[in-house]
């Protein structure tokens, strides 16, 4: 399963409310104080940038790698149920990293980013 396609069922996972199929797009082995919505509304999400940052392969085993995306997006009419650290219509940037073992890819971590530069 390409990137580009995780994403895309992310966003559309989101949009749609559906929190149970959105669990599983997570590693819960490595939780690591992850903060995944248990349950959230239907999202108007819109401005979608998913910009590929890095990837690192995993050194005790080169079947894994790890991909690091930058992320924004904005939530119209943002009722907090999905993300609560942003207001309607704000965009805040973060840091994605993503598992990818054979055809599995799952996230193991999202973190605010304190700074962006743009070129």
């Amino acid at each position: 399963r390409n990137t580009a396609s995780f994403f895309e069922r992310y966003f559309k996972l989101a949009i749609e409310g559906k929190f149970e199929e959105f669990q599983e797009l997570f590693d819960k082995s490595l939780y690591n104080g992850l903060k995944i919505p248990e349950k959230f509304t239907s999202q108007k999400i819109y401005d979608i940038e998913v910009e590929f940052y890095q990837e690192v392969s995993d050194s005790a085993n080169e079947k894994v790698k790890y991909e690091y995306y930058i992320v924004r997006y904005k939530i119209m009419y943002n009722n907090g149920t999905f993300r609560d650290d942003v207001g309607s219509d704000e965009t805040r940037p973060l840091m994605y990293t993503i598992k990818k073992q054979g055809d599995t890819s799952q996230i193991i971590g999202i973190e605010k980013i304190k700074f962006v530069y743009d070129d």
